[in-house]
């Protein structure tokens, strides 16, 4: 090519392919947003509304009134406020389980106290489900950018005392739940004056375990774990052994297992 002339313009051939190509292009961005659009859809599934600003839509085999029950957890415990906009997706599957999705700022999933507390959410959550689930934090395009398994189960309420509760769950009862209560009145632990929580739970494979939550570092105090060591050995009389004693705190994490044979 002689210096200063012009590039020859594209022949033909490679014009009617450069066209192709832009048509190919355009059907597939019409393919791939339809596709991206489906795949959300599908993902978030039906939109239960809260009110104007928040929701609790709901997938796979999870139900409207599990959605439900959701948002009326949520609302007590004031994360459903009617202040600012928050989506909750609630998924269940017979291969992953049960699986609620948080919609969450960007960063939330590094901060710890972020994370400690939607832990505690999910553990609250399992009340209302009815089941051990996983909990994810997710961003505004719906990926996970932290799964946190939540092993703990809330189970049922009773009410031994206007302040104090048995929560149930696994395989033990309302009965089990009343006669724990009767035992730690028995004990001393239960006096109807202050407010306390215990759990009882039962499994086959993991046998009984009872769960108290506890003040701050209580559980790094041996005269506090000496006295639950001997509280459990009381209670194995009448929930069998072996047993676990977990001393908890105010989130619920086991800060301490006390090994009953």
């Amino acid at each position: 090519m002689l210096c200063g002339m012009a590039e020859n313009p594209p022949t033909a051939s490679s014009s009617k392919w450069l066209s192709r190509l832009a048509q190919f292009l355009v059907i597939a961005g019409i393919i791939i947003g339809v596709m991206i659009y489906f795949g959300r859809k599908s993902m978030i599934g039906t939109r239960y509304k809260v009110n104007d600003n928040e929701s609790v839509s709901y997938s796979g085999s999870a139900t409207e009134r599990e959605a439900i029950a959701v948002a009326e957890q949520l609302k007590t415990l004031k994360f459903f406020n009617d202040k600012g906009e928050k989506d909750v997706l609630l998924k269940k599957s017979d291969d992953e389980g049960t699986i609620v999705s948080f919609v969450v700022v960007d960063g939330a999933w590094d901060n710890q106290t972020m994370v400690r507390s939607f832990t505690y959410i999910g553990k609250v959550l399992t009340a209302s489900l009815g089941s051990r689930l996983k909990l994810r934090m997710i961003d505004d395009n719906l990926n996970t950018k932290k799964e946190i398994p939540i092993e703990f189960t809330m189970g049922t309420n009773y009410s031994f005392t206007p302040k104090e509760l048995v929560n149930y769950a696994g395989s033990a009862t309302e009965a089990d739940a009343k006669l724990l209560g009767e035992e730690l009145m028995r004990m001393g632990f239960f006096d109807g004056e202050n407010e306390k929580e215990v759990f009882i739970r039962k499994g086959e494979s993991e046998g009984t375990i009872i769960s108290f939550v506890v003040a701050k570092d209580s559980w790094d105090k041996p005269a506090i774990v000496n006295s639950f060591t001997s509280m459990g050995r009381s209670l194995a009389r009448n929930f069998g052994s072996p047993m676990k004693i977990l001393l908890i705190d105010e989130i619920l994490d086991t800060k301490k297992e006390i090994v009953i044979e």
